[in-house]
């Protein structure tokens, strides 16, 4: 559709449509109805991440790096900020309805800022027709191929991370009077760690190449994986703090990375459709991660079950190397 239609006016439509059905969820009691609004309005932000960096690619080109950085880093912010609500939803004694009426709100700020403010980008080319063969013939290109795979693997950890933050403190703060407003905020400051870390990768990226940078933060979020048993444990909230926060800097500095690579390496007539289908498997690869930690952490302590997470980056550094060759360029 966004390689068919304007991107910008398709953004603006998913965003006020998911505002609607993500409001309706607290409109209704009826069980049926609110699954079948979360289904609607997770089916709706499909249609803004990936149109977001088509958007971005259209109007940056190959110079489209730092674009990422900014957007993805604003992503992240985005995707903290139920946890800043809800913080300020219970420190200030409102109901839980509050997060839902803020985030439409914002949703819809959003979708009208794009449709009024952001015209279709000057390396647009609209395809004519869905073209799945022109979809493979992508993944021809090692340098897509590395790209693609590499942010499978990281799509298996970041996820499962921010899912699992707000359990990490829960266990840590316990039953403690305001534990709920506390692991509110800082799950909030874990997660938006993660928007400074996308535009400083971005930035250090366009000097050192996005493939090496890539598979250097990529590694080292998956360290944070295999020491997690340990630190995880210790009883020093600062450490805990300071460990948290670095891994949620690190955890999606290198999703604007793969992205850019992504867009760059893309088919043009392709671009929207290429971008998509790759965050739909990248997001498919998440829904498996989330329901494999959850299986392993019922069997094991949390933080043993978060080494669950350490085969994502693992595959994407291998993907990277297997591939870095023919992707130096970038």
């Amino acid at each position: 559709i966004s390689d068919r239609f304007s991107p910008s006016r398709v953004f603006a439509c998913n965003a006020l449509i998911g505002a609607g059905f993500n409001l309706m969820t607290v409109l209704t009691s009826d069980g049926g109805l609110i699954l079948l609004c979360r289904l609607a309005t997770g089916f709706f932000l499909a249609g803004l991440y990936p149109v977001g960096m088509k958007i971005a690619a259209d109007h940056f080109g190959k110079d489209i790096g730092k674009a990422l950085g900014w957007l993805l880093g604003a992503l992240a912010l985005g995707s903290a900020s139920p946890n800043l609500l809800k913080y300020l939803q219970l420190t200030s004694g409102l109901k839980g309805e509050f997060v839902f009426l803020v985030t439409s709100l914002l949703s819809l700020t959003g979708g009208a800022l794009v449709w009024f403010c952001v015209p279709d980008g000057p390396f647009r080319s609209p395809g004519q027709k869905f073209r799945l063969k022109g979809l493979l013939v992508c993944f021809k290109d090692r340098r897509f191929k590395g790209a693609a795979f590499g942010y499978f693997g990281h799509m298996w950890e970041l996820y499962a991370f921010w899912t699992v933050v707000p359990v990490i403190w829960r266990n840590y703060l316990g039953d403690n009077a305001g534990f709920g407003s506390q692991q509110a905020f800082l799950s909030f400051a874990v997660i938006a760690a993660g928007s400074v870390g996308c535009v400083i990768a971005t930035a250090l990226a366009r000097r050192s190449g996005f493939n090496k940078l890539a598979i250097v933060v990529l590694s080292a979020s998956g360290i944070c994986c295999l020491v997690s048993p340990w630190l995880l444990n210790i009883p020093s909230f600062s450490v805990l703090l300071i460990f948290t926060v670095v891994w949620g800097f690190l955890v999606i500095a290198d999703s604007p990375l793969f992205s850019s690579m992504v867009a760059v390496y893309a088919e043009t007539s392709v671009k929207g459709s290429a971008l998509t289908m790759v965050n739909c498997i990248g997001f498919s690869v998440t829904v498996i991660a989330i329901e494999v930690l959850n299986r392993f952490m019922a069997q094991f302590d949390l933080s043993y079950g978060l080494l669950i997470l350490a085969p994502g980056p693992v595959f994407g550094v291998w993907a990277l190397f297997r591939y870095r060759s023919a992707a130096s360029g970038h």
